[in-house]
C-alpha cells in the first residue's frame, strides 16, 4: 500500500488599486503621456509603499485609503484560479506573470513581511498586495492520490515524449540550415508549417500567442539568422503544453519615449530597492554590535 501526500497552495491576498473616480469626458492621449500617466501612478504606490514601510506593515487598509487607492480582498485561490487580473505578464520580470508573484510571495513573521514590492502587470497596471492567509499542503485519500499519480505519469511520460521529438526535429532543421538549406527550406523538408510573429516587443501582446513574453524572451537571445534552444511549456494556468522554437530574421532597436520612461522607473525602483537594503545592513549591524540578547540568556 502507498501512502501519497499532495502539495498544493492556497493564498489569500489584499490588493491596493487606484479608487474609480466619475465618469468624464474621454481625453484622448497619445502613447508617450500614456506611458507618463502610468509612471506616475506608479511613483504614488511607491510613496504609499514607503509610508507602509515606516509603519513597519501596520495599518495597510487605512493609509492605502488616505493615499486614494481602493482596496480588493480576494478568498482563497490556487494558481489556476488567481483572479484574471493576475493572470498577465510582469513587465517588471520577463517570463513572469502576475500569479507567479502572488505564489513567491508568504505571510513570514512579520506585517511588513507579508507585503509586496510595488510591480508592474501587462502595459498600464501596478498592484502592491498583501498575503493575508496561505495554506501549504492538502491531504488526499489513497484512491484519489492514487489516480492523481496515475494522470500525473501519464503526462509526464508525454510531456518527455514530446520534448524528444522536437529535439531530434530541431537537430534535423539545424543540420539542413548548415548543409545550405534556408530556415524555410529546411522546415519544408520535415513538414512543419512555421507560424510568422512580427512586431514581438517586450511588453506587447502578440494575437494568437499565449505567451508572448516568453517568446520575446527565447528570441532576444538569438541573432539574426540563427535558431533558439528549444522552450518546452508545461502551463498549467494558460493551458499551454508544447516544445518550441524560433527562427529570428531580423532585429530592430526601438527608441521611445514610453521605453526611456520604463527605463527611468527601474532605475528608481532600483534605487528605492538598494536604499532600502543599505537601512535594513545598517540596522542589522547595530544590533549586532549593540549585543542585544534575549532575557535569560
Amino acid at each position: 500500500a502507498t501512502e501519497a501526500t499532495e502539495a498544493t497552495e492556497a493564498t489569500e491576498a489584499t490588493e491596493a488599486t487606484e479608487a474609480t473616480e466619475p465618469a468624464e469626458p474621454a481625453i484622448t492621449l497619445t502613447p508617450e503621456e500614456k506611458e507618463k500617466a502610468v509612471i506616475a501612478l506608479g511613483a504614488k504606490l511607491d510613496a504609499l509603499w514607503d509610508e507602509i514601510q515606516r509603519n513597519d506593515g501596520e495599518g495597510f487598509e487605512e493609509l492605502a485609503k488616505e493615499a486614494g487607492f481602493e482596496l480588493k480582498t480576494t478568498e482563497l485561490f490556487t494558481p489556476k484560479t488567481a483572479p484574471a487580473e493576475f493572470n498577465v505578464p510582469m513587465r517588471d520580470a520577463p517570463g513572469k506573470r502576475g500569479v507567479d508573484i502572488l505564489f513567491a510571495r508568504d505571510r513570514g513573521t512579520s506585517p511588513l513581511d507579508a507585503i509586496s514590492d510595488v510591480r508592474r502587470l501587462g502595459q498600464n497596471q501596478w498592484v502592491l498586495f498583501r498575503v493575508d492567509e496561505a495554506i501549504d499542503v492538502k491531504e488526499l485519500d489513497f484512491e484519489a492520490a492514487k489516480d492523481e499519480a496515475r494522470l500525473d505519469l501519464v503526462k509526464q511520460r508525454a510531456r518527455e515524449a514530446m520534448t524528444t521529438a522536437a529535439e531530434e526535429a530541431r537537430s534535423t532543421l539545424l543540420d539542413a540550415m548548415k548543409g545550405g538549406k534556408s530556415f524555410q527550406e529546411a522546415a519544408a523538408e520535415q513538414e512543419f508549417t512555421p507560424v510568422a510573429r512580427t512586431a514581438v516587443t517586450v511588453s506587447q501582446q502578440i494575437p494568437g500567442e499565449p505567451t508572448a513574453q516568453a517568446i520575446f524572451d527565447l528570441a532576444s537571445k538569438v541573432n539574426p539568422g540563427e535558431v533558439s534552444e528549444l522552450l518546452t511549456q508545461n502551463d498549467d494556468v494558460r493551458s499551454v503544453y508544447r516544445s518550441v522554437f524560433v527562427y529570428v530574421e531580423k532585429r530592430e532597436l526601438i527608441d521611445s519615449e514610453s521605453n526611456k520612461s520604463m527605463l527611468d522607473q527601474r532605475h528608481r525602483n532600483m534605487g528605492s530597492a538598494l536604499r532600502r537594503l543599505a537601512v535594513q545592513n545598517w540596522l542589522s549591524q547595530e544590533y549586532q554590535a549593540a549585543d542585544v540578547r534575549q532575557p535569560g540568556s
